[in-house]
């Protein structure tokens, strides 16, 4: 598994610096097995109950106007479609009551968790916020988005790569 996240990772980095979406490696990582602390009860959590449908995966932080559009994009795009999509924030980059604040701002209608140590760790973390990882519904990575992306767009690239478009906001 560490092997295949340094892949993503690199992947990541690769698309910070030319902010594209880049496509999923030939080996893909199961993204829900990760452990996280849920910031709403402190427990520690898999993402094991989203399998079953693709998933979002946002990473955010504190103080993040980027991350707040993001989850609105999200929001919209889970109204539109609750049966084929579902999505998780994943907090880096502060502590948990810091987190527990930025969440307050964001509003996200989507549980939330500070991004385990373990992911945390064979991601060598996370250069920058908002940062989308795309599953499939096995939990499987798809693909990795950098920075904002505008509900119209991001609603493009799920159709392209499920199969299947959302009546999102294009916020």
């Amino acid at each position: 598994m560490t092997c295949k996240l340094k892949t993503l990772i690199s992947m990541l980095t690769l698309a910070t610096l030319l902010q594209a979406p880049v496509p999923a490696a030939a080996s893909a990582p199961d993204l829900l097995n990760y452990q996280h602390e849920n910031l709403a009860t402190g427990e520690l959590q898999a993402l094991e109950p989203m399998r079953g449908k693709a998933s979002l995966l946002l990473f955010f932080q504190p103080d993040c106007d980027w991350c707040f559009r993001q989850t609105r994009v999200i929001n919209g795009l889970l109204e539109s479609c609750p049966d084929t999509l579902g999505a998780a924030a994943l907090g880096v980059h502060g502590n948990r009551l810091e987190l527990k604040r930025e969440l307050k701002r964001m509003r996200p209608q989507f549980s939330a968790y500070k991004t385990g140590k373990i992911m945390q760790q064979e991601l060598n973390g996370v250069p920058a916020t908002p940062v989308m990882l795309l599953t499939d519904s096995q939990g499987l990575f798809l693909q990795v988005f950098t920075g904002y992306i505008p509900g119209d767009q991001l609603n493009k690239h799920l159709g392209n790569l499920l199969g299947a478009e959302c009546a999102a906001a294009s916020s």
